[in-house]
């Protein structure tokens, strides 16, 4: 007798928030609005989910997340929680503002630009920090340690010390009047800003005798956004609307410069390479990493068919070897590319070229016992089911690190491949099965390069001796229906007319399933399939019709 299944509700993990910069005004908005299962907390632990800020702010917390690697997250995300997290992650020194005393070479001032940072000329008080040596005697100098401002010395820069750029968080006061605080002051307000902070904005300018306007001119003093206006002449006026948060909880008008937003550039210069650093730059290799780091490459400890680039420290001392399909290079290509801000072709810095050995190639393949599915050029879109939260965030920095699309959501959405943490009846598996798509294994996340001839068989659900005899059904079926859909073209429930009897809220899960597997759903006479669920209680006017116990079945022995 067959087993009774049921579709398994894929339960939220709880995400666990802290933020640092945010007012108290501003996180009781973002409590209103949180998802259940975000719980927002005050201290940073290591079981933190994500650090939350609108900016690089080097508070205690900020430099501790980084130092634990824990993802620091732009607060806008948690206004449209559905949205991809991929574009929300910060890079670590994004929306400051630094310069430099005594320092000839760019390397060290483009550095720090390729992090989003942005360099002036000048230094102020509102500066995060400045390059130079410590023991320089300038005016720079002087004017930093008077104001307690960072001073990084060259030989820290690449380093990544982030406890060297600490800075207290204390509010400068451009007017002590502690009534009508904004009184004389004119706003423009983005509409690009979420409508629950625009509304609280637009309140709190009123309330506090601020003038909101809804075009820019010269009379404005503040635009009050979360990105860079292209208005050019008003660059100086774009401020983090959490400007108008801290001055009504501070109850006094602040120096906006702090919450200034530069126009900073986006460099990808290495962002098509996969670096892999030889041992022989043993001493240096923290060093390269960042480097490499900064202009969005990726790094592989060890050589695999994704490699691009093998990274060396001397020319002659490199044992050459006659078949690689990567470049290898000497190390100071990499300090030229980050001098220059740009990709710099390799010529003048190869130890040799990539090359392709055809008869070791065909040998390795004549190797081959199983058929291996190669991957085609078709976009893939990764989903997650079951999987432990550590995993998941590990699955989405590897794809992030791929650039593969990926949808972190509670339904199945036409993934092409699905990294199941255990066997489950989940709608996502049910579905990505029924579509014939990728289901695999959490090893997947390990060991994936991103090359066209990755062997996704290897890494897919299948049989071995430690599954009890319900779950061995259930992955049997996978590679069945994967074969099935990819051979005939068609989904496991194609021109199926499903009539369904089932309460809620079982019903709509039970829905999605038959139609992401090619189904159709009709309240009419004209059926192929009448379903009606075993705790259905109400009238059924067909005589005849299948328990929905009969579509887990068709799908496990995969007919």
């Amino acid at each position: 007798m067959d087993p009774k299944y049921e579709i398994i509700s894929t339960q939220k993990q709880n995400i666990y928030i802290t933020t640092t910069g945010i007012s108290n005004i501003e996180i009781e908005i973002i409590n209103s609005i949180l998802p259940k299962n975000f719980i927002l907390e005050n201290t940073l632990s290591t079981s933190t989910t994500y650090l939350v800020t609108y900016k690089a702010l080097f508070t205690e917390k900020y430099i501790q997340a980084l130092k634990w690697e824990i993802p620091v997250i732009d607060v806008e995300w948690l206004y449209d929680t559905s949205q991809n997290i991929k574009k929300y992650y910060l890079l670590p020194f994004l929306g400051t503002c630094f310069t430099t005393s005594n320092v000839t070479n760019d390397i060290f001032k483009n550095y720090y630009k390729a992090y989003s940072a942005f360099y002036s000329p000048n230094l102020n008080i509102s500066t995060d920090f400045l390059i130079s040596s410590v023991d320089c005697d300038g005016e720079k100098n002087e004017f930093a340690k008077k104001y307690k401002i960072p001073i990084i010395d060259p030989e820290n820069v690449f380093k990544n010390d982030f406890s060297l750029f600490g800075k207290s968080n204390n509010y400068t006061v451009l007017d002590i009047k502690t009534e009508n605080i904004f009184e004389n002051k004119i706003f423009y307000l983005e509409s690009t800003l979420p409508s629950i902070i625009f509304n609280k904005l637009k309140r709190l300018i009123i309330e506090n005798e601020g003038t909101r306007v809804s075009s820019i001119d010269n009379e404005v003093d503040y635009i009050i956004t979360t990105k860079y206006s292209n208005i050019k002449k008003y660059e100086n006026k774009n401020i983090y609307y959490q400007y108008i948060f801290d001055c009504v909880e501070q109850n006094i008008l602040l120096l906006p410069d702090f919450y200034c937003i530069y126009n900073f550039e986006k460099y990808k210069i290495l962002d098509e390479t996969v670096c892999v650093v030889d041992k022989g730059l043993q001493n240096n290799r923290i060093i390269l990493y960042n480097k490499i780091k900064a202009m969005g490459g990726r790094i592989k400890s060890r050589i695999d068919s994704s490699c691009t680039h093998f990274i060396v420290k001397n020319k002659k001392e490199f044992k050459k070897d006659s078949f690689r399909p990567y470049k290898v290079i000497s190390f100071d290509w990499i300090d030229q590319c980050l001098y220059s801000l740009r990709f710099i072709k390799e010529d003048r810095y190869l130890v040799s070229k990539p090359t392709l050995n055809v008869f070791k190639l065909l040998k390795e393949r004549e190797n081959i016992k199983n058929v291996i599915y190669i991957e085609t050029k078709k976009n893939k879109i990764f989903q997650f089911t079951g999987l432990a939260f550590y995993l998941k965030e590990k699955a989405i920095k590897m794809l992030n690190d791929f650039n593969i699309d990926y949808i972190d959501g509670d339904r199945y959405e036409k993934c092409t491949h699905l990294i199941m943490g255990s066997v489950s009846t989940s709608e996502k598996f049910l579905s990505c099965l029924a579509q014939g798509g990728w289901i695999l294994k959490p090893n997947f996340i390990d060991d994936y390069d991103n090359s066209e001839s990755f062997n996704f068989e290897k890494y897919e659900w299948s049989l071995d001796e430690n599954f009890d005899e319900n779950d061995k059904k259930i992955i049997a079926s996978v590679k069945k229906w994967r074969e099935k859909v990819l051979y005939e073209g068609k989904p496991a429930f194609y021109k199926w007319k499903v009539k369904l009897y089932c309460d809620d809220p079982k019903k709509e899960s039970y829905i999605r399933v038959l139609q992401n597997g090619g189904a159709t759903m009709t309240e009419a006479d004209d059926y192929t399939h009448c379903f009606v669920d075993k705790k259905y209680t109400g009238k059924i006017k067909e005589h005849k019709y299948f328990s929905t116990d009969y579509i887990f079945s068709y799908l496990f022995k995969g007919r």
